[in-house]
């Protein structure tokens, strides 16, 4: 009996010794986990080393020092807003038409295939209503006559449309696009016998259109309506213009028609210098026309910091012309 209670107390004795090898390794293991756990921690809050802080050996050969050199990262680019393009003029699409040129030659050349009927020189004569007429010999006939003043021709007007709000700078002139005197061209006048249910604004705009079109730009048939706003468009504006510098006649009673918003077809003949206003829309370029701006006599092309006028109204006056002589009809 006193063997077996002394087998089983080395038994205890065993098996506590191998709780204590059992703790002491759990132990261990544990330390070695945390160990490791504490390490990875710390790698991964402190990231990899950025490339700017990383030492690079300088390379060896003549004129190496030795010294380690530190790479600097490079600055970041910063986003630069592009520069503004200057306001450049469109290039010239005036045609060079030759005095010696035919009808047909001239209307294709200026494309003015349907809107004018003619395109003459002040001294060419063309036939309208029974006989011949020259631009010239009704500026005769019309001398000392007042000439129209601006009328609305059926199309809503805009308001303020001869007035612009600066915003409080003051605009500067642009300058020319060429500082050459340009070469004199050919002065040409459009002419068109009126048709029943025409007025000054529906020539005008079918005008304008030809002239468009022959720079490869198609305005739509609206183009020259308010927008939803009331505001005048750009084409609108040209129209406004043209209004002021036409001129209308009637050739049975000899007199020139004030009120252009009633124009009845027989024996009236409506004219304009197609070459001053032509010349001056090859200035705007097609992104260009909300800029323009109908301002008391002129029209101009209006941006944030510069303005330039395209046309004057005084400009394309005709100089005064003695009347006929007294008794010629």
């Amino acid at each position: 009996m006193g063997s077996s209670l002394y087998q089983s107390s080395q038994r205890r004795a065993e098996n506590k010794k191998f709780l204590w090898i059992l703790l002491i390794v759990l132990l261990v293991l544990t330390g070695a986990a945390l160990y490791v756990l504490v390490n990875m921690g710390r790698l991964s809050l402190k990231g990899p080393a950025p490339s700017a802080q990383r030492s690079v050996e300088s390379p060896q050969g003549a004129g190496s020092t030795g010294v380690e050199l530190v790479r600097k990262p490079m600055p970041m680019a910063e986003a630069v807003p592009p520069a503004s393009k200057p306001v450049e003029a469109a290039p010239s699409t005036y045609p060079d038409v030759s005095p010696k040129t035919s009808q047909q030659k001239r209307k294709e050349a200026f494309g003015l295939n349907t809107s004018v009927d003619h395109v003459v020189q002040a001294q060419e004569p063309f036939s309208a209503h029974g006989r011949q007429w020259t631009v010239e010999e009704i500026q005769r006939r019309l001398a000392g006559q007042a000439l129209p003043s601006p009328q609305s021709s059926g199309a809503p007007t805009e308001p303020g449309a001869e007035k612009i709000a600066l915003g409080g700078y003051v605009p500067k002139p642009m300058p020319a696009a060429s500082a050459e005197t340009p070469v004199q061209k050919t002065t040409y006048y459009g002419v068109r016998l009126v048709r029943p249910g025409e007025n000054v604004w529906k020539i005008h705009y079918g005008v304008i259109r030809e002239y468009f079109a022959r720079r490869g730009i198609e305005l739509p048939p609206r183009a020259d309506q308010p927008r939803p706003d009331g505001q005048s468009t750009g084409v609108g504006r040209v129209l406004k213009f043209l209004e002021s510098m036409v001129h209308v006649y009637d050739t049975r009673h000899n007199r020139l028609i004030e009120n252009i918003d009633l124009l009845q077809p027989h024996n009236l003949i409506v004219f304009f210098n197609i070459s001053e206003v032509f010349s001056a829309l090859d200035q705007v370029n097609v992104q260009d026309l909300e800029a323009l701006r109908y301002l008391g006599s002129t029209l101009q092309l209006r941006h944030p910091s510069q303005s330039r006028v395209l046309l004057n109204r005084k400009d394309l006056q005709a100089p005064p012309i003695p009347p006929l002589p007294h008794g010629e009809p």
